[in-house]
């Protein structure tokens, strides 16, 4: 099978379609980046998440979570939270490196969290939707989907909903 992941991350300048700084990495990269403060943090299959200052590619971060980080970095204040496949959720401290929290789950955790109002929203593999307590990472609820949970959660703040996709395969024999 074809790998169509890349061990890099570029920055383009949209203006004149120059790239402007690019990033390796030791394995590929899959996860999307968030931008917080000018700082563009991401994680690689390498298990690391990265910091990168925005305007030059300089590295600003590197904390070795462990296992694939396929979810994308949430980024609150000076908190990273973000899954891994080695079936943990952290929150790793910007500024220090150090895991503030970890959690862990059942299976791979390849969903994004969705940080909203003190509550961690991240769905795993082993199809349960947790809601995390940002200070802490103990379980404020969690629903089992039955299926594996691979999207990401959305957070409705108007109606206090949240949000999240599931498969469940269905197969018909004919013969």
């Amino acid at each position: 099978s074809q790998n169509n992941h890349t061990n890099n991350k570029n920055s383009y300048d949209i203006n004149n379609q120059n790239l402007k700084w690019k990033f390796d990495t030791s394995k590929p990269i899959e996860s999307t980046a968030s931008v917080t403060n000018g700082t563009v943090y991401f994680g690689s299959d390498n298990g690391h998440i990265y910091g990168l200052n925005a305007a030059d590619g300089s590295k600003t971060t590197d904390i070795s979570v462990g296992g694939k980080i396929i979810s994308s970095p949430s980024v609150v204040n000076d908190t990273i939270y973000v899954g891994s496949t080695n079936n943990k959720i952290v929150a790793l401290n910007i500024n220090s490196g150090n895991q503030t929290w970890t959690y862990t789950t059942g299976d791979e955790v390849r969903s994004s969290p969705a940080v909203v109002n003190g509550t961690v929203f991240i769905g795993s593999s082993d199809g349960t939707l947790y809601a995390l307590n940002q200070a802490d990472g103990s379980v404020n609820w969690k629903y089992d989907s039955g299926n594996k949970i691979l999207s990401s959660p959305t957070v409705d703040e108007y109606n206090n909903n949240v949000y999240i996709l599931w498969f469940k395969l269905h197969f018909k024999n004919k013969y």
